[in-house]
């Protein structure tokens, strides 16, 4: 899943992701698309987890260039 772009300030800024990075995983769910990536925000990694609230924290992997980062 290509970002698009960043807001300046938001928390997406202030972790690192860029416009152009690639989102790999979610919690260490795969991401292959914008599906993929709702459904990983909206339930916790582990079965029986609550879903995700605003604000909540998530550990991202993303490809930067030719650089993969956990975010």
């Amino acid at each position: 899943l290509k970002i698009a772009s960043v807001t300046g300030g938001g928390a997406a800024d202030k972790a690192g992701v860029k416009a152009g990075d690639v989102i790999v995983s979610v919690d260490g769910t795969d991401v292959s698309g914008f599906r993929d990536f709702l459904t990983a925000l909206r339930v916790g990694p582990r079965a029986g987890d609550e879903a995700r609230k605003a604000g909540d924290k998530v550990k991202l992997v993303v490809k930067q260039g030719d650089k993969t980062k956990e975010l």
